[in-house]
């Protein structure tokens, strides 16, 4: 008896696992980066354009966990505003570098909740907690990095194999430096700021397995 128990016990849960599902998505995101304006010109802080690969395993019908990478870069449209605006102090010829317009990256682990779980349309809610990254290369080849913990709240609707969310990323912020640039002969400075992104992304249901 007790035999036959155990093995229906193992039975179902190995029926159980295998009953679970992975998901992986692919996304394009169109948003902001939240932080302060560059006081050396009057240019707002630019949008920016990222890409997105993400992997769930589904735990319930309501409940999954997985894992995201995003990358994020400066939406340009036309041929102005590729460059930045740096500021000079020329009582100290130093050269003031633009603090707005970093390429970006976040890793995140995620919690997800899905509401009507067997419908066409899932609303869903998520939190994501893991590290932003934003890098400068002040004087080149010299590269800076900064990375801080995160925090990502999500909310979104699926619709079969798409989806439509509005996410948060805060706790970031830009690096800093200071050196001098012999190829300008000025000094230069780069002040960090905080920065915030929000992001509007539309993605696509790749696999299911």
């Amino acid at each position: 008896m007790k035999l036959l128990i155990t093995s229906v016990f193992i039975v179902a849960s190995t029926s159980s696992f295998c009953q679970k599902k992975f998901t992986t998505n692919v996304g394009i995101s169109l948003g902001r980066h939240i932080q302060e304006d560059f006081i050396y010109n009057d240019r707002p802080v630019p949008s920016r354009i990222s890409v997105s690969l993400s992997q769930y395993m589904n735990i319930s019908e309501r409940v999954s966990i997985g894992l995201e990478g995003l990358t994020s870069g400066i939406l340009v449209l036309w041929s102005v505003g590729i460059q930045p605006l740096d500021g000079y102090d020329n009582s100290t010829n130093t050269t003031i570098l633009d603090n707005n317009r970093f390429n970006s990256s976040n890793f995140a682990f995620i919690g997800r909740y899905k509401f009507n779980p067997k419908g066409d349309v899932k609303p869903f809610v998520s939190m994501g907690a893991g590290v932003v990254s934003y890098y400068a290369h002040p004087v080149p080849p010299q590269k800076v990095v900064s990375s801080r913990f995160s925090m990502r709240p999500e909310i979104g609707l699926s619709i079969r194999r798409f989806e439509v969310s509005c996410k948060f990323i805060f706790g970031g912020r830009t690096p800093s430096f200071s050196g001098f640039d012999s190829f300008r002969n000025t000094n230069v400075t780069l002040n960090s700021v905080s920065s915030q992104q929000f992001l509007v992304t539309y993605s696509y249901n790749l696999f299911n397995f």
